[in-house]
């Protein structure tokens, strides 16, 4: 791409995944600007992806030639009794963005999940056949179709179980250590097995495959396959924290609301063969978090 051309969008740059796509797009030259829906950041811009006259707007001004939708609505227990919702935020948008983007020739970088797949044959390529048990997994299977069919250029980027440094402090690793501190205990299934991402790393990949001027679907995840509760345990032993409260269950024990993947994960060979670098592996990747964030793994407040 030539450095006019270089200026992308963020939407939902205070998350997790978006926060660091910000950072790295603008660590490698990029003119990155980016949006918040609930969690003020200076510097961000606010935007409802609900709000099409919004969205539109902020579209025409910037006129970027990548747009990365990293945002969503990603609790799958409350997305589940709130179909019509969900949908407005994670189908409906990437209707209008992809509708805009095919008619000014621009990228629209899309953030799926493993949980588009049923989790019965598990880890999965990109190219396995999609059936979502939750109303989450089921509008993000939709966007990616949309995406596909809008006749723009897109990059599906499948990430799951992401971890990293963040403002917000909601991701599972620092709510696990949070509660370890405290002195309490939580459930974790031992039947969901997933492949951990870290944060930065998705970024970084991200960016790559679109200087390489990639479309279609990549999985960016880590390599490991590894359980939830395996994940936990690691995350309390790299920190020195006992591992008592982690207490091992079935997702049925749970009775969450969604149904979830058993089975899940993601296969990188795709995406290693492209960029000729393998993704993180999860010791790797949490020492990098706790090594940078000690402020944020002490936990307090």
């Amino acid at each position: 791409m030539t450095d006019q051309k270089r200026k992308a969008l963020v939407i939902g740059a205070s998350g997790l995944i978006g926060s660091h796509l910000l950072t790295r797009g603008r660590v490698m030259g990029w003119e990155v600007h980016g949006t918040y829906n609930s969690f003020p950041i200076e510097g961000l811009r606010h935007l409802s992806l609900t709000d099409r006259e919004a969205l539109l707007g902020i579209l025409n001004e910037l006129r970027p030639s990548v747009v990365l939708v990293p945002g969503a609505i990603t609790n799958v227990d409350w997305a589940e009794t709130h179909e019509e919702e969900t949908f407005a935020c994670n189908v409906d948008p990437i209707r209008l963005i992809a509708s805009w983007a095919r008619d000014e020739g621009g990228l629209v970088v899309f953030f799926s999940t493993d949980y588009v797949f049923d989790g019965k044959s598990g880890p999965y390529y990109e190219d396995n056949e999609k059936n979502p048990l939750s109303v989450y997994g089921r509008s993000k299977a939709v966007a990616e179709d949309i995406l596909i069919d809008s006749g723009a250029r897109g990059l599906i980027i499948r990430t799951t179980g992401v971890y990293g440094k963040e403002s917000q402090g909601k991701n599972f690793v620092l709510r696990l250590l949070k509660t370890l501190d405290s002195g309490g205990e939580i459930k974790v299934p031992k039947d969901q097995i997933g492949s951990p991402s870290h944060a930065p790393d998705v970024a970084r990949f991200t960016w790559r495959l679109i200087d390489k001027n990639q479309t279609g679907i990549f999985n960016v995840s880590g390599p490991c396959l590894m359980d939830r509760w395996t994940f936990a345990t690691l995350c309390a032993q790299l920190t020195g924290r006992p591992t008592k409260g982690i207490i091992d269950v079935r997702t049925e024990e749970l009775n969450q609301v969604a149904r979830r993947p058993l089975k899940g994960g993601l296969l990188v060979h795709k995406v290693t063969k492209t960029l000729g670098v393998l993704p993180q592996d999860v010791v790797s990747g949490l020492s990098e978090m706790l090594d940078s964030g000690k402020g944020l793994i002490s936990c307090e407040g």
